[in-house]
């Protein structure tokens, strides 16, 4: 049974935006891997202390008394020097960095300088990580958005596929029906006639049971088509007063059915779930043991239906609820067209709930359906 299409459309918005998001965390990671290993491998650099007129060596002070992080060019950064005779040019008093040679610097200024870088690299990380992560979360967004756009791109071919599977199903069923009735009809008018022959009662009686297994069948492929339809009517009702009417209607066979009922608001389509309370208790009382017993449980969000019987292997589990797969549990296993648990199953999903089986130590199977508060 496949999960319902918004469902599946959510899973892949959240692939979609998971990779953007691991991209993005990647191609941050990166960057500031790079950034941080080049100001690791920068210098101390003698342009950020300048020398004060008059002061021996020693003397120096940064360049910048700014806030760590403050871009400094080092072209605006200048440095007085004292003209000699040995010099050609004419005396200049203050000359860009890049066209004198810088001083040498201290053991005291050389500490000075690697602190002011320590900051300003401490600075820029810490900026290129606040300015990353607000880029990562707007990338994050985007990517949730463009990726609900392409799942809902990729789905759309599946979704129609599968509406024109069920258009065709219920379709093909309802065609199916009429030329059913119409033999109904022949072979009961059939077996009316006065003192029919023996041989043609018999095959009648044969051609009539087929004829309401085909018809069960379609009806199945109908309740199934239906239930995996979108926009199902959806009425206030109560799942115990549905399930207490499908007790009373349904015949025991010589079991002893038990019930403990308790009020069960929910919405939902009725149609459906009396099919569905039908279905577990005709496969809880067909699959039984002469002397057996059945135990209805109706609470709140919950129903579930015990019965006695064979004992079902736990491997067997999974099958039961497929379309067209049945339990052979031996000779006198019961027949059946294989489509009672696969409707359970459509239709508690239709109606947000889930199913599950579990086989009873003694025999027998619990199966239980829950509903979220709907």
């Amino acid at each position: 049974m496949r999960p319902p299409m918004w469902v599946v459309r959510a899973r892949l918005t959240l692939l979609y935006g998971a990779l953007f998001l691991i991209g993005g965390a990647f191609l941050l990671g990166v960057t500031l891997a790079l950034v941080h290993q080049r100001l690791q491998e920068l210098p101390p650099s003698k342009s950020a202390v300048t020398p004060l007129p008059g002061a021996g060596n020693g003397a120096n002070l940064p360049a910048s008394k700014g806030p760590p992080g403050a871009n400094v060019a080092p072209s605006a950064i200048s440095v007085p020097i004292t003209a000699t005779p040995a010099m050609a040019d004419p005396p200049v008093n203050a000359k860009p960095f890049g066209t004198a040679a810088a001083p040498a610097l201290s053991t005291a200024d050389e500490a000075i300088v690697r602190k002011f870088q320590s900051d300003l690299h401490a600075a820029t990380i810490e900026a290129l990580i606040t300015r990353g992560a607000i880029a990562l979360g707007g990338f994050a967004i985007v990517g949730a958005a463009v990726g609900w756009a392409m799942a809902g791109r990729t789905l759309r071919p599946i979704e129609d596929a599968y509406d024109s599977q069920r258009r065709f199903v219920a379709n093909a069923s309802h065609e199916l029906k009429t030329p059913l009735a119409i033999s109904r009809g022949l072979l009961e008018m059939a077996l009316r006639r006065r003192d029919p022959p023996a041989e043609v009662r018999e095959l009648s009686e044969s051609l009539l049971e087929v004829n309401h297994r085909q018809e069960r069948l379609i009806d199945g492929l109908l309740i199934l088509a239906r239930s995996e339809q979108a926009g199902l009517r959806r009425v206030p009702l109560d799942l115990a007063q549905i399930t207490e009417t499908v007790i009373e209607e349904t015949p025991a066979d010589g079991l002893t059915v038990r019930s403990a009922l308790s009020a069960a608001p929910m919405h939902g389509d009725p149609v459906l779930l009396e099919r569905m309370v039908q279905n577990l208790l005709e496969n809880a009382i067909k699959y039984n043991q002469p002397g057996g017993s059945v135990r209805v449980t109706c609470t709140r969000n919950r129903l579930t239906v015990t019965n006695t019987g064979p004992v079902v292997a736990r491997e067997q589990l999974p099958a039961l609820f497929e379309p067209f797969q049945r339990l052979h549990l031996g000779p006198d296993s019961p027949e059946g067209n294989g489509l009672g648990l696969s409707i359970v199953r459509s239709v508690a999903h239709a109606h947000r709930g889930n199913v599950t089986a579990v086989p009873n130590p003694d025999g027998g199977l619990t199966v239980t359906v829950d509903f979220r508060s709907s």
